[in-house]
């Protein structure tokens, strides 16, 4: 009898203690650069604050983390209590608002009218891309939900990680990410993707191989299309993706092409409607992952409101008005 009202305490013990992890809110936090985020998570715990938890590191170039709250507590509230830690430089909800930037939903959009406005076929008759007049693999990574690994006009464009032995749970060209063969999912953090509308048609518009007989043609026909899995309504996966792409092209840089990819931008067709950068740090911190990328090479090409007669100069859009050099803002 002792030992069934044992089992049964611990049940319910743990019963509660996964319902408290179901029930956190998450946010993300900026320490100081010389805070062990780490050990002071530790720390945390030993202190048994019940109603806030540390979850992980997402960033140890910015020194960010997520941590967990009891949503028993509001976000203001967990915040005060935080920011009384010097180590601490802001606090953010994880949760962020956004929506897609859609491509063209018009009735002749799959004639392609667009390749024609830009002045596309003039400028195939030079270069139909694929390589830099040095020899370099041209590289764009799209941020998306998810994308067809598999489509008949894309399979061929997909970037490949060569320097990893896909699945083998080795990170053999030790670039800090372990089976990154075919980009990376800043969630799962492997390189599976799984299929999402949106994001196959922001591919396609990319790079969709062109010349080939099959389906449409891609602005640039050889590039290669690193796909980057992320979830658009938890900022903390934004940043986990945006490191992931400076250390590629970083170790690119730094091994002369021998190892990480070439990624010259990345393609972000999704933002918040009326949103300024200095809204809340999170939205600053997301401008100021744009200067760490254009630092290596990398230009971030955001896509601004759908909304035609909205002037974001004056209303905000994120991330379209973020003030760095390295953004072209699209419309």
């Amino acid at each position: 009898m002792k030992r069934a009202l044992s089992i049964l305490f611990i049940f319910i013990l743990l019963s509660q203690y996964i319902f408290a992890q179901a029930d956190l809110t998450e946010i993300v936090v900026r320490f100081q650069p010389t805070v062990d985020i780490q050990a002071w998570g530790e720390r945390m715990q030993a202190k048994d604050v019940s109603h806030i938890q540390f979850k992980k590191t997402i960033s140890k170039r910015f020194n960010l983390a997520l941590l967990g709250y009891n949503s028993q507590h509001t976000f203001e509230q967990v915040e005060r209590q935080l920011l009384k830690d010097k180590s601490i430089i802001w606090v953010t909800p994880n949760e962020i608002d956004v929506n897609d930037r859609t491509t063209p939903n018009d009735p002749s959009f799959n004639q392609q009218w667009g390749m024609q406005n830009i002045g596309a076929e003039e400028f195939w008759a030079y270069s139909t891309g694929g390589v830099t007049a040095h020899g370099d693999t041209i590289v764009v990574a799209i941020m998306e939900s998810g994308t067809s690994l598999n489509h008949p006009d894309l399979i061929e464009n997909i970037w490949h990680n060569y320097q990893e032995i896909p699945n083998d749970g080795i990170d053999n060209d030790n670039n800090g990410y372990i089976d990154d063969y075919t980009g990376w999912n800043a969630v799962a953090l492997d390189d599976s993707h799984s299929y999402n509308q949106h994001g196959t048609e922001i591919t396609g518009v990319i790079g969709a191989k062109g010349n080939n007989g099959l389906g449409v043609s891609g602005v640039n026909w050889d590039v290669k299309l690193m796909p980057i899995t992320f979830i658009k309504s938890n900022i903390s996966t934004y940043f986990i993706a945006f490191d992931y792409l400076i250390d590629q092209r970083k170790l690119y840089n730094e091994t002369n092409g021998s190892k990480g990819a070439f990624i010259v931008a990345v393609n972000e067709s999704f933002g918040q409607d009326n949103a300024h950068p200095e809204d809340n740090p999170g939205l600053t911190q997301w401008c100021e992952y744009m200067d760490a990328l254009g630092a290596v090479g990398i230009l971030t090409i955001g896509a601004t409101s759908n909304i035609k007669t909205k002037n974001v100069d004056i209303v905000g859009d994120m991330p379209t008005t973020c003030p760095q050099d390295f953004l072209i803002a699209t419309t």
